[in-house]
């Protein structure tokens, strides 16, 4: 019996040593590569498409890329680390180039809309839209009400938003863009607003530009009714089918043209919208 057990442990050293001598391999391997000079990052390319708000200097020198060893280089880390401190950074691609090479494509996000933040001082958004509501019937009244919200609102922001909804920069330069006021709620820099707001705003955009309408403005009160400073002014509420509406008003559009009409406001927000026509002369 003894020698039987002594048997056994014999043939087990052998795999205990085999074992220890290739944990010490891998480990002076690991040790070789991570030090080998040829596989040590000298050169970084980085490609841009339309990225303002950095240059590939301050990129190149802020994550210290140059140096690394390409097998251990942590792309997925850098790649959220730097659109996480550039905004305005859509996406980034980290490409290994052996021996020694890693190339970067860098894409920025594209505005869409210049979000301005109202904090109104003497209502709540819900009073602020049934009153706008109220001044919206005459065809200069909607332009006197904004001006008046605007002189009334605490706070002002403006920042710059992409078709993702992502708030990526603050601004304070008037672009061509329409204008978006959402009265009374918050936003931060680097949030993202509701898909379901801006999957609105996108389609209210996208619809209304095929029918010939220009946008200027669009006021949003509780980020559900919505208001276009347009010809005609339009009122949508995103509690209700929003393609449904955008359906219905393209019928309304298309009968006073035929017959020769001109709507001041429309109000979609209802199952039989209301429709104001302007006097005929």
């Amino acid at each position: 019996m003894r020698r039987s057990l002594s048997g056994s442990n014999n043939r087990r050293l052998p795999k205990k040593i085999i074992f220890f001598i290739l944990v010490g391999l891998i480990i002076i391997l690991g040790y070789l590569l991570f030090n080998f000079s040829l596989l040590v990052i000298k050169e970084i390319t980085i490609n841009t498409l339309e990225v303002g708000c950095v240059s590939p200097e301050e990129i190149k020198n802020s994550y210290h890329i140059k140096g690394q060893n390409i097998l251990f280089l942590n792309k997925s880390l850098i790649e959220k680390n730097i659109k996480e401190k550039y905004r305005c950074i859509k996406s980034v691609k980290i490409s290994r180039n052996f021996p020694n090479k890693v190339t970067l494509e860098i894409s920025s996000r594209k505005a869409m809309v210049n979000l301005n933040f109202l904090e109104a001082k003497e209502a709540s958004a819900a009073a602020l839209f049934n009153q706008m509501i109220e001044k919206i019937s005459s065809p200069s009244a909607h332009s006197t009400f904004s001006a008046q919200l605007l002189a009334k609102s605490n706070n002002i922001e403006s920042f710059t938003v992409d078709e993702e909804g992502i708030i990526f920069a603050k601004t304070s330069i008037k672009t061509n863009m329409p204008t978006v006021y959402l009265v009374d709620n918050t936003v931060l820099l680097g949030e993202k607003i509701p898909s379901d707001l801006i999957d609105g705003i996108s389609d209210i955009f996208s619809k209304l530009t095929t029918y010939g309408m220009d946008i200027k403005e669009v006021w949003i009160f509780g980020q559900k009714n919505i208001i276009l400073s347009s010809t005609p002014k339009v009122l949508f509420s995103l509690n209700n089918n929003l393609n449904k509406q955008l359906a219905a008003l393209q019928l309304i559009l298309n009968k006073a043209k035929i017959e020769e009409q001109i709507i001041e406001f429309i109000d979609m927000r209802f199952d039989k919208p209301i429709v104001k026509y302007a006097p005929k002369k």
